[in-house]
């Protein structure tokens, strides 16, 4: 309640007394707060001041500010002014529950499609079994691969180096699998015991730690007349099964590589010889030089520059 206090201005020190006949009141906005200046002895005029409210004086809304401020709060608590979350405005008590419908069914993987949320079902997620499925929907493995292309997996290597593909048991690397680009080479290495344990290389060499087999292949030839096996044909017989079915005369040139090898099997009733040339040397066990007739087996086998090892069912 607003009060106003009149006092004697006399320096008599007590009190003193008269007749107030008028007052008057006019309304004023200097300052910066609320406030009234005057002088009323036996009559006078009171100011009382309200200035405008701002950033610095405290004091009345203007009307403008009255249309600013009316029914804001109710507009906003309807949410007419602000932003809903599954229709539920932000203001007031308690926590707001956020949830979406997935897309798709229970385990596909979701996504970002243009903007909006969607599911893909090659990408399947077994929450039961912490499993993840490509292509399929039933992953029996930690990561599951299905594919009806020819390559299930693509490794690739970014920039120089080898490729590999590391087996690890309880967190210790056993083993790795995969291109060496240092040597050219696909090899399994032994990681306990830093060693490669196989070796292919793109010359045709499968080595089993230092034990090469070179050109080996499981193809059958067929030699119905006389050769002479060298470097130029070594490619195709090396490593090869030959099946004669005549008499026929081979010889061994020295340019054959060490470890060139080949089998022979004599399918008709027909003797075949084998001899080197030049100072080849072939050697038999028994002196031998030929194989033993029809369904004979022999083998031979270049184990240095100038020698030959011929063995089997020889005659």
């Amino acid at each position: 309640m607003a009060r106003i206090d009149i006092k004697s201005s006399s320096t008599g020190g007590g009190g003193g007394s008269g007749t107030v006949t008028s007052v008057s009141i006019a309304t004023g906005t200097t300052g910066t707060n609320v406030n009234a200046t005057g002088t009323v002895t036996s009559s006078g005029t009171l100011t009382v001041n309200v200035p405008v409210a701002s950033a610095t004086n405290t004091g009345k809304l203007t009307n403008t500010d009255w249309s600013t401020f009316n029914g804001k709060q109710a507009a906003l608590v309807s949410g007419t002014n602000i932003k809903t979350i599954n229709s539920n405005s932000i203001l007031g008590a308690g926590d707001l529950v956020v949830s979406g419908t997935p897309a798709g069914t229970t385990g596909y993987i979701q996504y970002n499609n243009a903007g909006a949320f969607d599911a893909e079902a090659n990408l399947f997620w077994d929450a039961t079994n912490n499993r993840l499925g490509v292509n399929t929907t039933t992953p029996g493995t930690t990561l599951d691969l299905h594919s009806g292309a020819d390559n299930v997996a693509s490794f690739n290597r970014t920039g120089a180096g080898s490729a590999f593909a590391q087996y690890s048991l309880a967190g210790a690397n056993k083993w790795r699998t995969g291109y060496d680009n240092t040597a050219g080479s696909f090899v399994i290495y032994d990681v306990v015991n830093t060693t490669n344990r196989v070796v292919v290389t793109t010359a045709g060499e499968f080595d089993l730690q230092g034990n090469k087999l070179q050109n080996f292949c499981a193809d059958v030839e067929t030699l119905t007349a006389s050769l002479e096996f060298n470097a130029a044909n070594s490619a195709t017989y090396n490593g090869r099964v030959i099946q004669m079915s005549n008499a026929c005369a081979f010889t061994f040139n020295n340019d054959l590589a060490i470890g060139f090898s080949a089998t022979f099997i004599q399918t008709n009733a027909f003797t075949s010889t084998f001899a080197g040339v030049g100072s080849v040397i072939i050697n038999n066990r028994q002196g031998h030089n030929s194989n033993n007739g029809q369904y004979s087996v022999v083998s031979i086998v270049k184990i240095n520059t100038l020698q030959f090892i011929l063995g089997g069912d020889t005659a």
